[in-house]
Order: structure tokens, then sequence, then C-alpha cells
């Protein structure tokens, strides 16, 4: 194994005994019934002059209607 695999196993290993942690401090479904339902508008928040964003493409991810200029 690479040294950059072997990292990588150590932040994921790290990673899930922390969500496992937190999973036993706040179960899920307690997380679902404090959802509340959000009114806000992402085109909106997208259209501010000063917002700024991060758009991320993968290969295999394919989105044909979308539409940098739109923004």
């Amino acid at each position: 194994m690479s040294k950059s695999r072997d990292v990588l196993a150590e932040i994921v290993c790290y990673k899930r005994a922390v969500v496992k942690q937190q999973q036993q401090q706040k179960p899920l479904a307690d997380l679902i019934q404090q959802l509340t339902p959000s009114f806000r508008s992402l085109e909106q928040a997208l259209c501010n002059p000063q917002s700024d964003f991060i758009l991320e493409c993968k290969k295999s991810f394919t989105f044909q209607r979308f539409d940098p200029t739109r923004f």
C-alpha cells in the first residue's frame, strides 16, 4: 500500500470513529425531528453579485441542462 493510501485509510478510520461517536450522542431520528423546510432560493442566492460558489464537475456526472452563463 502506498503512503498516500495509508494516510487516506487513517483519515477514513478517524472519521468513522467521529461519526460513530456523534451518532451515539445524537441519534439520526432526533436530527430528523429538528429539520425545518427552507424557503430560501438557491437561484436567487447565486444571482447575488456578492455571492461566490465553487462548481465541481465529475467526469461521470452528466447534467445536460447546466448553463454556467446563466449565473
